[in-house]
């Protein structure tokens, strides 16, 4: 079975991409340009926009040796995000099933 890691755990898609882009001293133009995206995406993909093309996203997170896409979860994982969400008593099946990987 493929190894996953989730990147570290509490953070968000929009503060890991944040956060690389700044480790790497690159400014959101730059970013655009290398990830071959426009500008208006990064800044709503770092704004936190809640619907965004995931194949885009994979175009930004490729960078950072990186990918976003559907992983399998343990029961663990579903109680941590039931937690995050508040949504204890809630229909797990709603839940988010997206993670952000190392590839």
């Amino acid at each position: 079975m493929m190894s996953t890691e989730l990147y570290p755990k509490g953070i968000g898609l929009s503060e890991f991409v944040k956060a690389k882009r700044r480790e790497q001293g690159w400014t959101q133009i730059q970013l655009a340009d290398y990830a071959g995206v426009g500008l208006r995406f990064i800044r709503e993909l770092e704004q936190g926009k809640a619907s965004l093309r995931l194949d885009k996203v994979n175009q930004v997170l490729d960078l950072f040796s990186a990918c976003m896409g559907p992983v399998p979860i343990d029961r663990s994982i579903y109680q941590f995000l039931q937690i995050q969400f508040h949504l204890q008593g809630k229909v797990l099946y709603k839940l988010p099933c997206f993670f952000l990987k190392i590839c």
